[in-house]
Parts: C-alpha cells; structure tokens; sequence
C-alpha cells in the first residue's frame, strides 16, 4: 500500500484528497506525537496552584478555552475553566486560543465555579 497515492486512497475510501492527507500525515508521526506542543501556552501564575487558592480580586493569566453565546471560558490553571460573562468583557472581541489577564470577580467553592472579568490581552 506504501506506493498508493492519497487521492487513490481518498476515492477509494470516498473521502477528500485534503482529509485523506491528513490522515496520512497524522500515520506517520511517532505513537506519543501531541500537535499541541507546538501551540503556546498560558504562563499561569505561579502563587495560585489550585482551585482553593482563588482570591476574589486576584488577577490571573489564562487561556480562553470555549465561547458560547453568554461568554467564555478561560483556563487559569487551577483545574476548572472560569466564566468571562459577556458583561464582563468590556466590549472586547475575545475568541478561541485568546491568552487573556483577567480578574477573580466571585468564588462559588461549592459548586467549582468562578468568575472573572476582562483586564486585558495577554
């Protein structure tokens, strides 16, 4: 099958030529191969470890991990992702894989949520 083209395969298996090559692609990378390593990451900050370390009014560095239609979701590195509610984005366009600073603005340890506001881009 090593002399077989992609777009064979990709007709053969009723797929887009793209979609089969990077199928291909991803056959031939090492078992423990991660495309993420590749992408930066949040510098998060080193005082706050944990969930239960969170301080209403501590300002954090995290990335934004979801959007929805009331918010996003950033991860701070303490293990749950936070709620930026829109009204606290301060009519910022945030998106997707966005490094944002951004303030604690309330601490439910009962329930695992907090919620931040937009400081600025990080």
């Amino acid at each position: 099958m090593r002399n077989t083209s992609v777009g064979k395969l990709a007709t053969e298996f009723s797929i887009g030529e793209p979609t089969m090559g990077l199928i291909a692609q991803a056959l031939q990378q090492p078992l423990n191969y991660d495309f993420r390593e590749g992408f930066e990451k949040p510098l998060f900050r080193s005082g706050t470890r944990g969930f239960d370390e969170l301080k209403v009014g501590e300002i954090l560095t995290g990335k934004v991990e979801n959007v929805t239609h009331f918010g996003a979701f950033v991860d701070v590195g303490v293990g749950e992702s936070g709620l930026l509610h829109n009204s606290g984005m301060k009519g910022q366009h945030i998106q997707l894989g966005n490094r944002l600073e951004v303030k604690v603005i309330s601490v439910d340890k009962g329930r695992k949520r907090f919620g931040l506001e937009f400081v600025q881009f990080g």
